[in-house]
């Protein structure tokens, strides 16, 4: 049931998004990965930007990565999402903390980091009981990149993604039509 109310919780905040200063860091992509930047090139590149990050494996649209850490937190895998061979969504899975009361340093920890890089104004935190979102919005109120970072309170896995809205909305397109 959690899980459902979680799946929820996401997919309403896509769909309603906040609004943030316009003088927060625009979100332009993944590690200097711009936002449609080719498959090939990350599979390439991405072992060198983080020291033990390991290639796993590559299927139609996307390439998954083990190891390394981000934003001081070892992760568990990086999962990059392409539609048609262009970046649009980076999933950074954390290795599972042994108990709650550690989940929550480590998602304290990530949160202030993303916090400080990205909302210069100031967090745009939700919290809605398991998780938080952070959403940047352009001109026309639409949102273009997203940035969620997700903690189940059942569970000590911690997700963090960034995606640019419209690439990922075609894919999300794609999988209704099936």
């Amino acid at each position: 049931m959690n899980t459902k109310i979680n799946c929820f919780a996401i997919i309403f905040c896509l769909i309603i998004p906040l609004l943030v200063s316009a003088q927060d860091k625009k979100i332009d992509g993944f590690l200097n990965f711009k936002w449609g930047t080719a498959a090939s090139v990350i599979k390439k590149d991405m072992p060198a930007k983080i020291s033990g990050v390991r290639f796993v494996k590559q299927e139609k649209g996307k390439i998954e990565f083990e190891g390394g850490t981000y934003k001081g937190v070892k992760v568990k895998k990086w999962q990059f999402e392409f539609f048609e061979n262009k970046l649009c969504n980076v999933e950074v899975d954390y290795v599972p903390a042994n108990d709650m009361a550690e989940s929550r340093v480590m998602l304290n920890k990530i949160e202030k980091a993303i916090s400080s890089e990205y909302f210069k104004s100031g967090s745009t935190m939700r919290d809605d009981g398991g998780s938080y979102f952070w959403i940047e919005k352009n001109v026309n109120e639409e949102a273009e990149e997203i940035i969620s970072l997700t903690w189940e309170f059942s569970t000590p896995e911690i997700t963090l993604a960034f995606t640019h809205y419209p690439l990922y909305k075609k894919i999300l397109e794609a999988e209704d039509k099936k």
